[in-house]
């Protein structure tokens, strides 16, 4: 009975989803008309420009990424990346069969792919999804969000228990106390371009909840988008793993359109001696094929990857920043003792 109450309830979400909107928890959301959306992306661009705010690599970082207990090099990464973007180039297209055939041929056989100009697809992929707006990228998405809910309430009903995607990412510059306050004040001042730009399956990253988001993804090996909420104060009865030398967290359940958990995250982080420590953490319905589960930790390295790169930036210029302000006071308090000195001589 359990079951076909939830299939049911799958049946009327997918009938509920159209190309303006998709209902998650809607009087916790932050709506956006179209023009205003339109002025908002404009400043976004104009403000990324002005700041350089582009996710080039940034001298002196070394991102360590480890899946599954073995280190895989950067490039390893950054070609994961430039097929997916390939990948999502021709979704935004409506080339389908594309679309599906190199899906299939990236999950099956890895061909190797040009990381050469990765910093340039990046960026213009997130421009073209940011230009487009989250109306364009709601239509884009609902056909396959009308399956996936399907899947995943399913998934998630008949399920006794969790499975975890997890990786661990070292980086040489930062603290974690760092990397959170930048994170946390990307998703409060609904950042879509350092949300956007941090892998090509994101498609809509927007505030929701009073402290979450509202993602529109493709899952690694999913395939097919998936839409749903996450509430960072809202746990529900996910098996949350409190590790002590991981003292710096984001943990939230995620919801379905009926308020359903269907999985949720466990992002661990520490300082080292060095840099920093981050341990993300995935709860997916343990019922979904074991290679969506193991598929996702790409999907981690590269995002993950991509926000320590974006942070690591921010502080950078930050720290000219204070080099310019420290050079110009000692530039005039040079002139005023040179000054002082000459008029009492």
């Amino acid at each position: 009975m359990k079951l076909i109450n939830t299939i049911i309830m799958a049946i009327a979400a997918a009938s509920s989803i159209n190309s303006q909107s998709i209902n998650i928890q809607r009087s916790e959301l932050q709506e956006i008309d179209s023009d205003q959306i339109s002025s908002n992306n404009s400043l976004r661009l104009t403000k990324r420009n002005a700041d350089n705010g582009t996710l080039s690599p940034v001298q002196g970082l070394n991102i360590s990424a480890f899946i599954n207990g073995t280190q895989v090099n950067r490039d390893s990464v950054l070609e994961w990346e430039a097929r997916r973007i390939q990948i999502v180039v021709n979704k935004m297209k409506h080339k389908v069969p594309t679309w599906l055939f190199e899906e299939i041929v990236d999950l099956t056989l890895r061909p190797e792919t040009s990381i050469e100009n990765i910093t340039q697809e990046r960026q213009a992929l997130a421009d073209a999804k940011i230009r487009s707006g989250n109306f364009v990228m709601r239509q884009l998405n609902a056909p396959q969000l009308a399956i996936s809910s399907i899947i995943m309430m399913v998934a998630a009903s008949i399920s006794k228990s969790w499975a975890i995607s997890e990786i661990h990412l070292v980086s040489n510059k930062g603290t974690a106390e760092g990397f959170a306050k930048w994170y946390t004040s990307k998703v409060q001042e609904n950042d879509e371009l350092a949300m956007l730009i941090a892998c090509p399956d994101h498609y809509l990253l927007g505030k929701a909840f009073a402290d979450g988001q509202e993602v529109i993804e493709t899952t690694g090996g999913a395939i097919l988008s998936s839409h749903f909420g996450i509430n960072y104060n809202n746990s529900a009865n996910l098996p949350i793993d409190k590790d002590p030398e991981y003292p710096v967290y984001f943990n939230g359940a995620a919801f379905n359109d009926f308020g359903m958990v269907v999985g949720g995250t466990n992002h661990q982080l520490r300082t080292l001696k060095e840099g920093f420590e981050i341990h993300p953490k995935i709860f997916f319905p343990s019922a979904l094929p074991s290679f969506m589960i193991s598929e996702h930790r790409w999907h981690l390295a590269c995002e993950f990857s991509n926000w320590i790169t974006g942070t690591s930036r921010k502080q950078k210029r930050k720290k000219r920043r204070l080099e310019s302000r420290y050079r110009y006071v000692s530039s005039n308090f040079v002139q005023y003792i040179t000054f002082e000195f000459l008029k009492n001589c």
